[in-house]
């Protein structure tokens, strides 16, 4: 299927590729009124056959899935330099992601940014492809996503938009698509182990876009298996729990359990009563009271209150920030 992200980046890929049809037509009907042996040039010639735009337009146009598929290879097969190859090549990444086809997705995705670097629709397609698989537990598209992800946010910050997408559009969700490419980011890195570059991500996913509880949890899962384990295992470590260094360490560790705490419970105020999030709200409570037990004297008190602070406001403004 298709994320709620790539569906609006199929529309941009649609809105951005050329129509070369009536180019075509144009010619054609030139060419026919012509007499016998005295063949017209295509008006303003843009740099590819008849016979190019004809191939091109049969995938564009095809009624299923497989046969724009089938067309699309045997276009990119028969016209390897075409001036359409680029837009076909991006069309059959998306074509392929469509069909659930992830293995040639992403092969032909990465040969496509290869080949034309800084494509940004399609990395954007691409990390976010890998970050949805990546959150049912399938890794297998992790190394791939962080790159794509990696290249989409550095793009973003250069001020590059993405082609097809109105400009007024793009102001309005470029937020979101930034923050959607660090939460992408975070999630991969976490799985590799380096918790504190995936904290860094989430923690700019969060201030961009902070309507997703899904940010929140894996934030405070990275601060716990990264930040807090690291602290709290020094802290263990030292034989004499009285000196100034351990008093310092249960200090640091601390402070992060309070960032964990702010970050599960955005997690649940945000979740909220959406059933799209219910399994995630019920998995993220137990962490929370265990770890607000902990900073509380083994009390509860407040955790509601504390829950409310972070839900959204009226007018879907942010929920506030964690301190």
């Amino acid at each position: 299927m298709i994320g709620r992200l790539n569906a609006l980046l199929l529309s941009a890929l649609l809105m951005s590729l050329p129509a070369p049809s009536a180019w075509a037509l144009s010619w054609t009907a030139a060419v026919m009124q012509e007499p016998t042996g005295t063949p017209q040039q295509p008006p303003q010639d843009p740099g590819y056959t008849a016979e190019e735009a004809a191939a091109y337009n049969a995938f564009v146009t095809a009624p299923s899935l497989a046969e724009k598929i089938k067309l699309a290879e045997q276009f990119l097969a028969t016209y390897p330099n075409s001036k359409l190859g680029q837009n076909a090549s991006k069309s059959l990444v998306t074509f392929y992601v469509q069909n659930n086809d992830l293995d040639k997705g992403f092969s032909h995705g990465m040969t496509h940014l290869t080949k034309y670097p800084g494509e940004l629709l399609v990395a954007l397609i691409l990390a976010d492809t890998a970050s949805r698989q990546a959150k049912t537990g399938k890794h297998t598209y992790d190394e791939q996503g962080l790159k794509c992800a990696e290249l989409v946010i550095a793009s973003i910050e250069k001020g590059e938009t993405i082609p097809g997408l109105p400009a007024d559009q793009w102001n309005t969700q470029k937020n979101q698509f930034l923050g959607s490419m660090h939460q992408a980011a975070g999630l991969f890195l976490k799985s590799k182990g380096d918790s504190a570059a995936a904290a860094e991500h989430l923690l700019k996913a969060g201030a961009l876009d902070a309507s997703d509880p899904v940010t929140f949890y894996l934030l405070a899962d990275a601060l716990v298996n990264g930040a807090y384990a690291q602290v709290r295992k020094r802290y263990d470590d030292l034989p004499d729990k009285t000196t100034d260094e351990a008093k310092a360490l249960l200090a640091e560790a601390d402070q992060i359990v309070d960032r964990i705490i702010a970050a599960y419970a955005q997690t649940i105020a945000i979740g909220g009563t959406d059933q799209t999030f219910q399994g995630l709200v019920a998995a993220t409570r137990p962490n929370l009271e265990k770890f607000y037990k902990y900073r509380h004297n083994d009390s509860l008190d407040g955790l509601q209150e504390l829950i409310e602070k972070y839900k959204p406001v009226a007018g879907n403004q942010p929920p506030a920030k964690s301190s």
